[in-house]
């Protein structure tokens, strides 16, 4: 009598467990008697669980059947996976029982050729352990697609097959078959299986991009293209694909998933090179070809209320205005991998300061575009508005694009036109961090930049130990009284906002002299706070000791009371410390 209530598989030994399938994707109205008259076609079956929700009881849309031998099971799993029941597309799966196979015990394979045989690739790979399953991946039309799993009950036996086919490569039918161990999907994802391409195409017309349906058919277009490209690239093998039109650049952009991040990063090295992706260059005659041939309605734009009458007509009407969607040609054709763009970091994005503040987006544009193709150029007030400069955000297309720029930039071979870009010709130029990193280098910056004690801060009058009021260098000559130059600045510049309001002059000044005035004005600050002359000597000595501090960061402290406020402790401490060890 046919049980289907019975729990199976959990008590039974791996060889036993060749005649039980895994069914996913199961619509929801489907019933153990309908699965029982549906597979009862390939042999004796024992056992039929359906998979239900423990509060409403309603199917989770996933079976397991038993047959009564292995070779039914198999049978089962060749005609039905990737095939439509009622309204959904199932996968039918060899069964493996994760109570009985240890934690990184399963194998991803690739570059399987069309003809494999599971039998045969058991046979050859049973000497290694004991294999729970050999699970060869299909299309929905029934042909092996180029991957596939193996499950081995233990990890120390997965290990001892890695090991040896890295040792000794596996060829098969002709095909040298890859293996790795598999991953999972939450460790795939960090690792960056997803695409982006973004503006590969002419952008739509502006009539165009007001008509919601001429819309909805480009981008069920562009996934068709995207899909039927990579259907026939048989070593790659995407998992999803979505398209959506920019309605503000009126240019399309997808994220193409891939199962593992290597074919992800191999796809991501071809735009790199060729600026482009053979995915995404088409014709609108070969897309018209496609839609004729689809079933929408085993699409995921069945609910798109479009027939493919009226996708074709509107592809035609592009087509006699002579505009092609589909050609795939583009000057701001971009790529990256998709990720966390606060915790990333892409070399291609570059960041420009100290930029004149008479230089505008065009100038920057016109000088960076000689060194390779500019994406875009985002222009920003510095953040420190006294210093009327400008800062700028530029992405190239391409990661040599970017190298070339740093290369020959800071090379000087256009020192006219760095001197026209960048104030007083020195250039600033980084690695654009997102906002995150850029918080987490400051940190480290921070914790870097500590205040140190000298121990020669006694004994000679240098930088390090500043007076209040009095030059901390000066020149003598003969017995006349000492030319004071340093005074005269201080007296000058005796306030933060004079300094900001006349940056580049002081700026001018040489590094000892503007160390020297911001000392004095600093002496004012930290003496509020410590209460003794000598002692605030010393700290306002450290904090203006160029092995330490650039002069921006000191000028920054004044607009920054907590950083302050912490040197100044960490500088007690110290003295503190010094005075421990002298008594």
């Amino acid at each position: 009598m046919l049980n289907i209530k019975e729990d199976i598989g959990i008590n039974k030994k791996p060889e036993q467990q060749k005649n039980i399938i895994y069914i996913e994707n199961l619509d929801k109205v489907i019933t153990e008697d309908f699965l029982f008259h549906q597979f009862k076609q390939f042999g004796d079956i024992s056992i039929i669980k359906l998979k239900r929700d423990k509060y409403n009881n309603i199917s989770s849309g996933q079976a397991l059947i038993t047959f009564s031998d292995a070779e039914s099971a198999e049978k089962a799993r060749q005609t039905l996976d990737n095939q439509k029941l009622i309204n959904n597309i199932i996968k039918v799966k060899p069964y493996v029982n994760l109570n009985e196979a240890e934690k990184n015990a399963n194998i991803y394979m690739k570059n399987l050729p069309k003809n494999v045989k599971v039998e045969e690739l058991e046979q050859e790979f049973q000497k290694y352990g004991n294999i729970l399953s050999i699970d060869v991946r299909k299309d929905s039309k029934g042909n092996c697609l180029n991957y596939g799993y193996i499950q081995f009950q233990k990890k120390d036996d997965a290990q001892l097959f890695l090991e040896q086919m890295q040792k000794n490569s596996f060829n098969y039918q002709g095909n040298e078959i890859h293996f790795e161990l598999f991953k999972s999907s939450q460790e795939r994802i960090k690792e960056l299986n997803e695409l982006f391409l973004r503006g590969f195409s002419h952008p739509l017309p502006d009539n165009a991009i007001q008509d919601d349906k001429i819309i909805t058919a480009i981008e069920f277009g562009w996934q068709m293209v995207i899909k039927d490209y990579f259907i026939k690239q048989q070593d790659h093998q995407i998992q999803d694909c979505f398209v959506k039109i920019d309605k503000n650049t009126r240019q399309p952009w997808t994220i193409i998933k891939f199962e593992f991040s290597d074919q992800a990063k191999f796809h991501f090295n071809i735009c790199e090179n060729q600026r482009s992706h053979p995915c995404v260059q088409s014709n609108i005659f070969y897309v018209i070809e496609l839609i004729q041939k689809c079933d929408i309605a085993q699409s995921n734009f069945s609910d798109m209320k479009l027939t493919i009458q009226e996708i074709v007509s509107i592809y035609q009407s592009l087509a006699n205005n002579k505009f092609d969607i589909f050609s795939g040609i583009s000057d701001n054709f971009f790529f990256n991998l998709k990720q966390n763009q606060q915790q990333s970091i892409d070399e291609r994005q570059l960041y420009f300061q100290n930029i004149n503040n008479y230089v505008n987006e065009y100038d920057i544009q016109s000088f960076l575009q000689q060194f390779g193709n500019v994406i875009s150029v985002t222009m920003k007030q510095s953040t420190k508005p006294y210093q009327q400069l400008q800062d700028c955000i530029v992405l190239y297309q391409t990661f040599n694009d970017a190298k070339c720029a740093l290369s020959q930039i800071y090379d000087r071979k256009y020192s006219q036109n760095v001197n026209h870009i960048f104030k007083y010709g020195i250039i600033k130029i980084s690695i654009y961090l997102g906002k995150n990193l850029r918080q987490e280098f400051k940190q480290v910056k921070k914790q870097r930049q500590r205040l140190v004690y000298n121990s020669m801060i006694k004994q000679e009058p240098n930088i390090l130990l500043f007076q209040p009021q009095q030059p901390l260098i000066q020149k003598q000559y003969n017995n006349k009284q000492p030319i004071n130059n340093t005074q005269m600045l201080i007296s000058k510049y005796s306030t933060i906002e004079i300094i900001k309001a006349q940056m580049d002059n002081f700026l001018g000044l040489s590094d000892s002299d503007q160390r020297n005035i911001l000392g004095a004005l600093l002496f004012y600050q930290v003496v509020k706070v410590v209460k003794n002359q000598n002692i605030t000597r010393q700290i306002v000595g450290m904090l203006i000791e160029p092995s330490q501090f650039p002069i921006q960061d000191i000028i920054e402290l004044f607009d920054n009371d907590a950083d302050l406020q912490e040197y100044i402790q960490e500088g007690l401490e110290l003295i503190k410390d010094n005075q421990k060890r002298n008594n």
